[in-house]
């Protein structure tokens, strides 16, 4: 079982439109199988300092797990982790890689 990551604009941790249709998804999965723990993973570009990306990284995570909290799922369902730029998707060095980098992963 997969999710696809849920991406944000540049500098920005609240959800999209867009988004929020596939935590829809995703809410549905795990009211589906109660079992199922979920890791988010929070993720920027490399714009700004280590230390900006990380409090990014982790406002993003809060808005992942506060749309799941607010729609049934359990709290204790869910495990943080915030990386800032640590882990890129893609090279930082174009605005179309820096843009698969402002993620939050769902990981089971």
């Amino acid at each position: 079982m997969t999710f696809e990551p849920v991406y944000f604009d540049s500098d920005q941790a609240t959800l999209r439109r867009s988004e929020i249709d596939k935590l829809e998804g995703v809410v549905a999965t795990l009211k589906a199988h109660p079992d199922l723990t979920l890791r988010l993973i929070g993720n920027t570009d490399s714009l700004a300092s280590d230390s900006y990306n990380n409090r990014l990284s982790m406002n993003r995570i809060k808005a992942v797990a506060t749309y799941l909290i607010d729609h049934g799922i359990a709290p204790e369902r869910l495990r943080y982790k915030a990386l800032g730029e640590q882990s890129p998707a893609a090279d930082n060095s174009s605005e179309a890689g820096r843009a698969l980098n402002q993620r939050v992963e769902l990981i089971p």
